[in-house]
């Protein structure tokens, strides 16, 4: 009788979970993940997770878990009251499924699931997609089996974690990816991305200037619902005014399908965005140039040396959020598109691919064996 091979997922980065998943699901693995049902706390709009995870033959499970505090707060003690509720959730869970073994990705979600799994006693194992280790990898890594790692000099790996740089996976429709059949005209395509809930400070940023940017760049704009989904109507009426020819150069949309990312990045000659790990990763794999604003209060400042990294390679301006200006802005994007970009390869970056997770889910099989 063939023994069916479970496994959970969990944590903060969706795009190298969804490779691992497709590399697992192709081998005949039984695939549970937990993650946010809604994207932002008090808004009833589905989390990028629930609506991806929906499309593959996987388990999707509703969780949610308290941050741990960085400062004092008002928000403190609810945030605190969420760590053991979303424990006990996670342990429930766990011992319903009882799975083989369990795939972090970081994250104030996969804290308490990967502590739940070793009071259980099944085998747990993270990735880091940052050069900087975050906090809850940090401690996950202290007894997790392996720590999978992007870079090969990450900091803050605790010396007491067994790691292995097997690089950032790549799902499957990055590598093959074609380029978009967005309104082929010559002119080149400028991306412009919050990230995958949007961004209402590129939005505002953005906004007075798309006219004029239009007369040189075919445009893609991912804004989100941020703003209440405000901005995404004020945008739809700037392209609805615009002469015909000018409009079928300008694309908004609220989210990018996960399998449509690729072809974008292919297409794109300027990426305008956040300095994420995975927006990181793909202007590495597909060699783009970057105008990035980093997220002012993301953890441990990580987007901020995420752009920093691209920045001293030659493949990026940043801009600070606090500071910057549509005219700021307009000039970086036409600085960024009449720049080369140098020579480099994967060693000199200290960023590793792994394509279709292969690595990462090879040595996956010799933990279990």
């Amino acid at each position: 009788m063939k023994v069916v091979k479970k496994a959970v997922i969990c944590g903060g980065h969706l795009t190298p979970a969804i490779a691992v998943m497709e590399c697992l699901l192709a081998d005949g693995w039984q695939l549970h993940y937990f993650g946010r049902l809604y994207s932002l706390s008090g808004e009833k709009i589905p989390s990028l997770e629930s609506v991806t995870v929906s499309k593959y033959q996987a388990q999707f499970i509703p969780f949610s878990a308290g941050k741990l505090p960085r400062h004092f707060t008002w928000r403190i003690l609810p945030e605190l009251l969420k760590i053991p509720i979303g424990f006990l959730t996670a342990l429930i869970q766990l011992n319903k499924i009882r799975p083989g073994i369990i795939i972090s990705f970081g994250g104030f979600l996969a804290l308490p699931v990967s502590y739940a799994g070793k009071i259980l006693g099944i085998p747990v194992v993270t990735h880091e997609q940052t050069a900087v280790m975050g906090l809850a990898n940090r401690l996950i890594g202290r007894f997790a089996r392996l720590t999978y790692l992007s870079y090969e000099a990450t900091g803050k790996v605790p010396a007491s974690a067994k790691v292995k740089v097997t690089g950032m996976p790549m799902r499957s429709s990055i590598v093959a990816a074609n380029n978009t059949k967005f309104n082929r005209e010559s002119l080149p395509m400028l991306f412009i991305t919050g990230g995958s809930q949007g961004s209402h400070s590129i939005n505002r940023l953005i906004y007075p200037i798309i006219r004029l940017l239009l007369n040189d760049f075919r445009i893609i704009l991912q804004c989100g619902e941020s703003n209440e989904g405000q901005d995404f109507r004020l945008l739809v009426k700037l392209k609805n005014s615009l002469p015909a020819k000018i409009s079928s150069r300008f694309r908004i949309v609220k989210t990018i399908d996960i399998d449509e990312t690729g072809s974008i990045f292919r297409d794109a000659a300027v990426v305008v965005g956040r300095s994420g790990a995975n927006t990181v990763a793909e202007l590495c794999y597909f060699r783009k140039k970057a105008v990035l604003i980093p997220l002012p209060w993301s953890a441990e400042m990580e987007q901020r040396e995420n752009a920093r990294f691209l920045e001293k390679a030659g493949m990026a301006i940043v801009l600070d959020q606090n500071k910057a200006t549509p005219e700021s802005l307009k000039a970086a994007i036409y600085r960024a598109a009449k720049s080369h970009l140098p020579e480099y390869s994967e060693n000199s970056l200290q960023l590793k691919f792994d394509p279709c997770a292969k690595k990462l889910v090879n040595i996956l099989g010799q933990i279990l064996n």
